[in-house]
């Protein structure tokens, strides 16, 4: 492939939405995947446009020498950092600091030593406390949510924002990402439990009313595609959401 417009670093490569980013690009874009596991372990597509680079983000050097790698084998423009680290414990997992916040330092240090022009940040509407009084989470809602996934993403969230003036940024923040397997554990939680014969089947937490903003894997590939296509019409670190208008409640899920 010829031409650097269409040439991408993208981490997180070996995550749900990396993967899915990854098969919709390869056959137009020539993309530096990093990860921390191998594209077999992950399942990850292979092809001819894909570099498969296995680094941690949380390892400052390392992530420097891929950096220098991926400049030796003719750089990119656009960097799309989706690595992140998420369970649903909600418990303060030491990975949050590592991969979520040092992590994010560390990819947006070797962008600026990079020729990167285009930095996009893979945030998320969990980041904003929800339900809210003025109605659904919007671009411009606070990242004000209490839990500690939401604190690393505010976290990362003003480090792109510091960045801005340098390294021309935006902050895509996702929905609940699911797809027609129901790869979203909650989600898979809410309707196992739904067509079961258990006594709790008939059972709505909230009385119903809870809701969170979803969006298909399907929906998140294209919003991203778009996004990369032109990337220079953005404000400096401007916010976009990648969700459903609004929320979707228990009751009409079930």
């Amino acid at each position: 492939m010829s031409g650097r417009t269409k040439t991408i670093v993208m981490t997180g490569a070996s995550g749900f939405v990396g993967r899915h980013l990854l098969d919709d690009l390869k056959e137009d874009h020539r993309i530096f995947a990093i990860a921390r596991r191998s594209q077999q372990d992950c399942g990850a597509p292979v092809h001819p446009n894909i570099a498969w680079m296995r680094v941690d983000i949380g390892d400052q050097q390392g992530l420097a020498r891929t950096f220098r790698e991926i400049r030796t084998a003719g750089g990119a423009k656009t960097l799309v950092h989706l690595a992140a680290y998420y369970d649903f414990t909600g418990e303060a997992h030491p990975e949050y600091q590592r991969t979520n916040v040092d992590g994010t330092r560390n990819v947006l240090q070797a962008a600026r030593g990079s020729d990167i022009d285009s930095f996009v940040f893979a945030s998320s509407v969990a980041a904003c406390s929800f339900p809210r009084p003025e109605g659904p989470v919007s671009e411009a809602t606070p990242t004000d949510g209490a839990h500690v996934y939401a604190w690393s993403k505010r976290e990362g969230e003003a480090l792109v924002r510091d960045a801005a003036g340098m390294l021309p940024s935006s902050i895509a923040r996702f929905g609940a990402i699911y797809s027609d397997w129901c790869e979203y554990p909650p989600l898979f939680a809410f309707l196992s439990t739904w067509l079961s014969s258990s006594w709790r089947s008939r059972v709505l937490a909230g009385r119903g009313e809870m809701a969170i903003p979803y969006i298909h894997i399907r929906d998140l590939v294209l919003f991203l595609r778009r996004l990369l296509a032109f990337p220079g019409r953005l404000e400096p670190a401007e916010v976009l959401l990648a969700s459903t208008s609004g929320s979707t409640d228990l009751t009409r899920l079930f």
